[in-house]
């Protein structure tokens, strides 16, 4: 498998706040990583692939609530020994101040970051 990010992750394990209603369902969803771009959330909520979702979250190395728009770009099953109604959701950051953009950025630098494993069909497979 190829990996697909953009930027860097950084783990952000947080509440998140969905600010509408997405087909009956609203409140919180919880946050995994984030990056510069944007971030990863486990949710319950029936998102579909290019649905806008705004969300308001607090980053531990903030004061004040950062407030973004963004699109879904990627849908992930429910993980192992987790609520199967829980659903993965990657969130693209498409509107945001430059406040809130520069906050994630600067939370986004500091480590320890999220390790990436890239791995394509010409590696061989690792050894169990």
């Amino acid at each position: 498998m190829t990996e697909r990010r953009s930027s860097q992750r950084r783990p952000f394990t947080g509440e998140v706040e969905i600010l509408e209603q997405v087909r009956g369902h609203s409140g919180t969803a919880i946050a995994r990583d984030i990056s510069a771009t944007g971030m990863f959330l486990m949710t319950m909520a029936p998102y579909r692939l290019g649905e806008s979702v705004s969300v308001r979250f607090l980053l531990p190395s903030s004061s004040c609530h950062i407030e973004v728009a963004g699109c879904v770009i990627r849908l992930q099953p429910p993980e192992e020994g987790l609520n199967p109604s829980m659903v993965g959701v990657v969130l693209r950051f498409d509107d945001a101040d430059n406040w809130a953009l520069s906050e994630v950025g600067r939370y986004v630098g500091k480590a320890p970051r999220v390790a990436a494993v890239v791995m394509t069909s010409d590696e061989p497979s690792l050894p169990r």
